[in-house]
């Protein structure tokens, strides 16, 4: 099977964001590539994804095998000091103020510093990633166990189980605060990273064809949801996320998000 070349406008993007020329790239891809043993074309994704480059209609043009390889490089711990591309995030002490609808929010330490101010703001601007990838999985979920199950999926499948116990507790609760506004019906809205990983890892039969061509399957996706609860619950409970936790937060949400165009495909073009 003939290799699909760089996209020339990809590849300009990325050249502009190393400052250097499009032909030194170039080179530079196919180098890396050799020496990591993956298609040329995997390191180009992989980079472009590592320089949060929008890469999707490029990656839905690959075949599942590049795409698997583009995943193993981004799975690796060092990965990002290890090629150059990694930069530490650093929280900016000069933001002077936050503004919340139109409402200016400005420090007034020793109690509310400029370093909270700052911590919050860093937070904030990872809670989308949280949100989505949350959401993503449950309609995944609903849509899989719906097709193979039936709308009572949830009673006829979760219903005798620990989670289920969980989360009816969580809901029962919620009934004691009437003043306050519902999740949402469903019980898969109670649901977190951890429980997710639960239902997903629980049902081989139902997901694993939904991971063919990663290496693992289910086991893929269960490590990093596992390891995404910690990082969530960290994020709920307002703590500060270090460098190193925000660069895998964002690693994982690259990961996941280069499948959903495959995860599509399977679910909803059958």
């Amino acid at each position: 099977m003939a290799e699909l070349l760089f996209e020339a406008a990809l590849l300009e993007k990325l050249a502009k964001k190393q400052s250097k020329s499009s032909k030194y790239l170039k080179e530079q891809i196919c180098k890396k590539a050799a020496k990591e043993n993956v298609s040329s074309q995997a390191y180009f994704l992989y980079w472009l994804c590592k320089n949060d480059i929008p890469s999707a209609r490029y990656s839905k043009k690959l075949p599942s095998e590049i795409k698997a390889e583009a995943h193993r490089l981004m799975d690796r711990g060092d990965d990002k000091r290890a090629h150059g591309i990694y930069k530490k995030p650093k929280i900016q002490n000069k933001i002077k103020q936050l503004i919340i609808e139109n409402r200016v929010i400005e420090p007034k330490p020793p109690l509310f510093t400029a370093k909270l101010l700052a911590e919050a703001n860093a937070n904030a601007k990872l809670y989308p990633l949280i949100y989505i990838l949350e959401n993503i999985l449950r309609t995944m979920i609903i849509e899989v166990m719906t097709r193979n199950h039936g709308k009572d999926w949830w009673n006829k499948k979760i219903k005798d189980t620990d989670l289920n116990n969980t989360i009816q507790s969580k809901m029962k609760k919620e009934q004691m605060n009437p003043w306050l506004s519902n999740r949402n019906q469903e019980c898969i809205y109670y649901t977190d990273f951890k429980d997710l990983a639960k239902i997903i890892s629980n049902k081989p039969d139902d997901f694993n064809p939904l991971f063919d061509g990663l290496v693992g399957k289910i086991s893929w996706i269960k490590q990093k949801l596992e390891e995404l609860y910690l990082l969530r619950n960290n994020l709920a409970h307002s703590c500060p996320l270090s460098s190193k936790d925000r660069g895998l937060l964002e690693t994982y949400f690259q990961n996941i998000y280069l499948v959903v165009d495959s995860l599509n495909e399977k679910i909803f073009k059958k």
